[in-house]
Parts: C-alpha cells; structure tokens; sequence
C-alpha cells in the first residue's frame, strides 16, 4: 500500500512534461491585449482568433517594441518595411536565407560578423564604396 503513492506519483510525473506541452500558454484573446497594442495591430482584429498562439505572441512582441520606439526609430522601422514589402518574392527568400546561415553561426562568429558590421557602419559613404568595390573585384 505504501508503494502505491510513489508508483503514482513517478507515472504522473512521467506524464507532466506530455500535459505541459498540450497546454498552449499564449493563445491570447484580442481583449487581452492593451488598448495601444489593439491600436497598433488593429490591421489584424478580425483574423485575430485565427492566428496561431505563437503568431499572437510575435505580434505583440513587435507591437511592443514599436510602442517603446521614439519617431526616429519608428521613421527608419517604416522605410524598412516598406523595402522589404517592394522586394520580390526571390529576394525575400535569399534574404531569410542568409539570416538562417547568421543564426546558425556559432554565437562568437555571430558577434565578430556584428563588429565588423558596426566598424563599417561608422565609416564615410566613401570608404564604404571603397570596400564595396574591392570585395566585388576579389569574388568575381
């Protein structure tokens, strides 16, 4: 009788991690979110409820993030989504490609690749063309 309990208790426990990971944490209803995120994302109201759990999570997550941008950043956030919406559909492939190659990189190479773009970014339009210029003669 004695045994019962821990044989019960070492079969629910067996089990915990299979109900954990039914349970879907982040499927938010649109109320759920506060009223600036409602306005931020109004543009997805009336398919809201059909979004993945996940999808929600991301939308407020960059609903959050654009809230918490001054209009400069909001400015600069808007040109580029407006360039990636003129891109094509191969473009965006190429692109989401490379990220994916970035992501996979080992987290240090992932942090030199960001130096080194952060010392070109800080450098004249003319350097820039410079180097420009000679990476494109070194890899034809």
């Amino acid at each position: 009788m004695n045994n019962k309990p821990s044989i019960f208790l070492v079969f629910m426990m067996g089990l915990m991690p299979l109900l954990w990971s039914s349970i879907s944490w982040s499927d938010m209803a649109w109320e759920d979110l506060s009223k600036k995120e409602q306005n931020v994302l109004n543009r997805f109201k009336e398919n809201w409820s059909f979004f993945e759990p996940q999808k929600k999570e991301r939308l407020q997550q960059g609903a959050q993030r654009w809230l918490s941008m001054d209009p400069e950043q909001r400015k600069r956030m808007k040109k580029r989504f407006e360039r990636w919406q003129n891109l094509t559909a191969e473009q965006k492939k190429k692109i989401r490609k490379r990220f994916k190659t970035f992501r996979d990189l080992p987290p240090d190479k992932r942090k030199r690749l960001r130096n080194i773009y952060h010392n070109f970014q800080q450098l004249s339009p003319e350097e820039k063309q410079l180097i420009r210029q000679k990476w494109r003669e070194n890899n034809k």
